[in-house]
């Protein structure tokens, strides 16, 4: 029992020395200074600032939806199936195919605010191999160039033109504004 209530009494002691240990540093700040570390720290700064930062990456998407833009694709298929062949003379025989096709396309796209189209640069191969016959068939289009856009749809590249800098612009005026209110 004694041994308990000396452990204990090490560990206060311990804990105590610890904790008055940690606070012996006194901050002391001007005013300018405590104005400074509010307006820095205080929640709703940091909110102003979450909310700004997500409204400047929106605008830098939008920016970057006018920047021409690089795709490659690939798309692999195994199809292995046993299928039924009937003979020639009505035998039925059960076959093993297995077949690989693979696509691959790399794409240059540029979109146009003018029209809302984009014009398109693509370069394509495809490859078939017949695995059970050993056999393999290629088809490629070494160059296609060309222009998308929908023919009843409505314009949004013009639109965001015009809007996303008037809201990047109301943005940073509300971020000004609630720091100066802090």
């Amino acid at each position: 029992m004694i041994r308990i209530s000396q452990l204990v009494l090490g560990f206060a002691a311990c804990f105590i020395c610890q904790t008055t240990a940690g606070q012996t540093g006194v901050l002391e700040l001007t005013l300018k200074e405590a104005v400074e570390r509010a307006q820095q720290y205080s929640y709703d700064a940091q909110a102003a600032r979450h909310r700004f930062r997500s409204e400047y990456w929106n605008y830098q998407y939008y920016r970057a939806n006018y920047l021409p833009s690089l795709g490659l694709t690939s798309t692999p298929y195994l199809d292995r199936a046993i299928n039924k062949v009937t003979l020639a003379d009505g035998t039925v025989k059960f076959v093993e195919q297995n077949m690989l096709n693979t696509d691959l396309s790399l794409t240059l796209n540029q979109n146009i605010s003018l029209t809302g189209g984009s014009f398109f640069l693509e370069t394509a191969a495809q490859r078939m191999d017949m695995l059970s016959s050993k056999s393999t068939s290629w088809q490629t289009s070494p160059i296609i160039v060309g222009y998308r856009q929908s023919l009843f749809g409505y314009n949004s590249l013009k639109w965001e033109r015009r809007i996303e800098p008037i809201r990047y612009r109301e943005a940073q005026r509300r971020y000004i504004e609630t720091l100066e209110l802090t």
